[in-house]
């Protein structure tokens, strides 16, 4: 499944950027890749480590977090590997389920 993920474009593999060459504006606000001269690929799903929405690179080289993926686990980067990942799972599922449900509040009190 995540070979097919990546192949279709649906997932990306997190590249490090030095900070002066990281992501920056465009005129209508959607952040743009500036072209990657040193990057290295992470080897891990480039999620948003606040929400666990996946990464996604759009038209343009616009990037987007997805309205309808997250990504939890070993193979995002910042996720602790130990004995069990029990509790780093369990924290990021929280995250995720309190995003949901933030989302799904907005929708009721239009």
């Amino acid at each position: 499944m995540a070979k097919n993920l990546l192949k279709s474009g649906t997932v990306q593999i997190e590249e490090i950027r030095p900070v002066d060459q990281s992501t920056h504006p465009s005129r209508d606000g959607a952040p743009e890749l500036e072209p990657a001269v040193d990057t290295y690929k992470t080897g891990s799903i480039w999620i948003d480590p606040e929400t666990h929405h996946i990464m996604q690179i759009g038209p343009e080289k616009k990037v987007t977090k997805s309205n309808a993926i997250y990504a939890v686990g070993a193979m995002t980067r910042g996720q602790i590997i130990d004995a069990s990942m029990v509790r780093g799972i369990a924290q990021a599922t929280s995250r995720i389920a309190d995003d949901l449900v933030n989302y799904l509040t907005k929708g009721i009190g239009k």
